[in-house]
C-alpha cells in the first residue's frame, strides 16, 4: 500500500499522525462562541460587534492552535510537532523510551482522552508529551508493540550477524 507522498514523508517510515481532541479547548470554544452570540442577541449595542469580531477571532485562533500541535508514531520512534508561526519538533527513537504513562481527569475518562507521557534515556534525556489524545491507553499499548517489534528485530539481526560469522 503506497501513500501519496507530503512534505517530510518518508516512504519507508509508516506513520500515524494524532492531534489533541477538541475537548480538551472546550473552554476557549465556548468563550468564543460565547462572544460571537452576543451579535444575535445584543444587536442594538454599539460594542457588540467588537465582542462579536473579537469572539469570532478567538475561535479561529483557538482553532488553528489546537491543530499547530502533531503527534506521530512512526516504525522508528515518536515524533511531537508545534507548527504555528515557528516550528519545534521532539523525537525519541523506540530504543531510547526508558518509560510511558498516560494521565486521565475525570472528564478526560468521560470522554476517552488523556495524556501520554514519554520519557527518554540518556545525557539529554528528553520527555515527550501527547495532550489531549483519543485512547491514550491504545496509543501507550502502540507503541509499547512497536518497541518490542524494533527489540525483536535487533535481537534477530544481531543473531543472524552472528550466526553468518561463526561459519
Amino acid at each position: 500500500m503506497q501513500r501519496a507522498h507530503k512534505r517530510g514523508y518518508h516512504p519507508d517510515i509508516d506513520e500515524r499522525s494524532y492531534s489533541p481532541h477538541p475537548i480538551i479547548y472546550f473552554k476557549h470554544y465556548f468563550i468564543g462562541l460565547a462572544m460571537a452570540a452576543c451579535l444575535i442577541f445584543f444587536q442594538r449595542l454599539s460594542w457588540v460587534i467588537f465582542v462579536g469580531a473579537a469572539g469570532l477571532v478567538y475561535l479561529l485562533f483557538t482553532d488553528l492552535l489546537r491543530r499547530a500541535h502533531k503527534y506521530l508514531i512512526t516504525n522508528k520512534g515518536v515524533i511531537y510537532e508545534f507548527s504555528f508561526i515557528s516550528k519545534n519538533r521532539s523525537s525519541a527513537l523506540y530504543d531510547r523510551i526508558q518509560y510511558m504513562y498516560f494521565k486521565q481527569g475525570i472528564i478526560e475518562r468521560i470522554f476517552g482522552v488523556g495524556e501520554l507521557h514519554i520519557s527518554t534515556s540518556g545525557t539529554k534525556s528528553i520527555e515527550i508529551v501527547f495532550s489531549g489524545i483519543k485512547n491514550p491507553g491504545k496509543v501507550k499499548k502502540m507503541i509499547e508493540h512497536n518497541m518490542s517489534n524494533i527489540h525483536y528485530s535487533h535481537h534477530r539481526k544481531h543473531h543472524h550477524h552472528k550466526a553468518r560469522h561463526h561459519h
